[in-house]
């Protein structure tokens, strides 16, 4: 088993996950208290053999809803939605490189 507890120590909510094209990473994404802001996206890498937490993406006040693997590996997209100031909410979509 395998936890994640952000850095504000509160809540954090899986959202989505998905497995990596090759099998060996299971991918997680959520949202997480964070230490500036009270919604952070947070997206983990766990390694399927292992459990072991293999890496941790953040993006700032947002809410992530899905996750997905380019088939090269490449990439994860996140993506679900943000405040704009005020209280609108936007749609929002993030690639990270995977290490």
């Amino acid at each position: 088993m395998s936890r994640y507890n952000g850095p504000a120590n509160d809540i954090d909510v899986p959202r989505a996950m998905t497995i990596s094209p090759d099998g060996g990473e299971v991918l997680v994404t959520g949202v997480s208290a964070g230490t500036d802001n009270p919604d952070d996206a947070a997206t983990v890498a766990y390694g399927t053999s292992t459990g072991k937490r293999l890496w941790v993406r953040r993006y700032n006040d947002a809410w992530a809803d899905a996750v997905a693997a380019s088939p090269d590996e490449s990439k994860l997209f996140v993506s679900g939605n943000t405040v704009n100031g005020g209280n609108d909410a936007d749609w929002i979509t993030i690639a990270y490189g995977v290490p």
